[in-house]
């Protein structure tokens, strides 16, 4: 009714739309909020950072180990510079590579690939050249593992995905991939619940190794009566930020990704550039990044002490 008023309104039919003050929703819902909240603090990337350093798969000499743990890595380099969604990273190719113009002049250290999100709504994205060096390790990686798999060699070759399967699905007869292999995708895509679950396995894996060693520091630190209370509330806090992490998913890197985005580009302009590498259909959406980041609010106040005390 609000859009048909509307239309009669700009047509000259009717002088004003009586649905103009009414507040549309979506399906009969309210609008649903972000909670832009569930993004990774520098504390988290700074766990992240040392669990990805010492993977156990990295130094392994078996090939599926280390090329396991290589991929961890690649996602989460990948999502944490681009932004993804889940759907996206499991169905772009690098067959929309580019060179992207940075200021009239081809740049060489990123790359523009075309994404596909919702909506059908393409857009492109900028990856850093670092990125595409692991994506590309991460291809030589699959390529040795598949010697049997002549035909899918040929699909994966023509359709380069992002992300590859390194296995075949649990329920399968053998692990190992070939050309009679029953994939989500004819190139080796890695599908959207095979990253999901490969991300949440990673952060449940960090979040063990994690407590399982503070639990022993805490266990040791309070049995011994010259531990000062601070350094138990220390260790009490460590095991806090572990526990957070176990409840990370992927769209805690989207957020992550956003809000570096707009805190590196101060007021409208990182707003736009944020919303234009989110694919969000309003700015609006955009926004609640800025509302729920209390960061702002909190500088301000600090720097209010009319008492001097």
């Amino acid at each position: 009714l609000h859009q048909f008023y509307e239309a009669l309104r700009k047509n000259a039919y009717v002088t004003g739309n009586p649905f103009g003050s009414v507040r549309p929703s979506v399906d009969g819902k309210k609008t649903r909020i972000m909670d832009t909240s569930r993004s990774l603090s520098a504390s988290d990337l700074n766990l992240v950072r040392e669990a990805l350093a010492t993977l156990p798969g990295l130094s392994s000499p078996d090939l599926l180990e280390a090329a396991l743990a290589r991929r961890i890595k690649l996602i989460l380099h990948l999502a944490l510079t681009t932004g993804m969604r889940l759907d996206e990273i499991a169905n772009a190719t690098l067959t929309s590579l580019r060179r992207p113009d940075v200021d009239d002049i081809e740049s060489d250290a990123e790359w523009m690939i075309s994404v596909t999100g919702k909506g059908s709504k393409v857009r492109d994205l900028p990856i850093q050249e670092s990125v595409l060096t692991m994506i590309r390790a991460h291809h030589a990686d699959w390529i040795a593992l598949m010697p049997a798999a002549d035909h899918r060699r040929k699909a994966f070759e023509a359709t380069p995905p992002l992300i590859a399967a390194l296995q075949a699905p649990v329920r399968s007869k053998h692990r190992d991939i070939t050309d009679e292999t029953v994939l989500a995708n004819d190139n080796a895509a890695l599908g959207r619940d095979g990253l999901a679950r490969t991300l949440k396995t990673f952060f449940r894996q960090t979040s063990k190794r994690g407590l399982s060693a503070l639990a022993s520091q805490l266990q040791l630190a309070e049995a011994n009566s010259s531990t000062k209370a601070a350094e138990i509330q220390r260790l009490k806090r460590e095991i806090e930020k572990f526990k957070r992490i176990e409840t990370m998913s992927t769209h805690w890197l989207r957020h992550t990704f956003a809000k570096g985005v707009i805190r590196n580009n101060e007021g409208d302009e990182g707003l736009k550039l944020a919303q234009q590498l989110l694919g969000h259909q309003s700015i609006s959406t955009t926004a609640q990044y800025v509302k729920q980041d209390e960061s702002g609010k909190v500088k301000a106040a600090r720097k209010v002490n009319p008492l001097g005390f």
